[in-house]
């Protein structure tokens, strides 16, 4: 039963993958490009939490009400996989944006 379950939710995940990457991420990006500026964040904000919702992905943060958000912070995470740029983009309420390293 275990093997059966964890079959279908690697489906529908891999399934929610291709639907983001084809259909969400597309309509998002025109979006962004017909909308002002001050839209950008609240419409990123609202498409991370709703594929982190999608996504039956538990998330816990500890300290984001006790931070005080006006100063500077350099925010750094070790992502595992696909869905922790949605995770902490999600659940931090400040204006974040990305860099890597190779």
């Amino acid at each position: 039963m275990l093997i059966l379950f964890s079959f279908f939710y690697t489906l529908y995940m891999y399934v929610l993958i291709i639907m983001s990457i084809g259909l969400v991420f597309p309509a998002v990006g025109v979006l962004i490009s017909v909308l002002p500026k001050s839209t950008h964040e609240p419409l990123l904000h609202g498409m991370t939490k709703s594929v982190v919702f999608l996504s039956f992905i538990r998330v816990k943060t500890k300290g984001v009400d006790e931070t005080d958000w006006k100063r500077g912070y350099v925010v750094m995470f070790n992502h595992v996989n696909l869905f922790d740029h949605f995770e902490m983009y999600a659940s931090l309420p400040i204006r974040c944006r990305g860099l890597e390293s190779a």
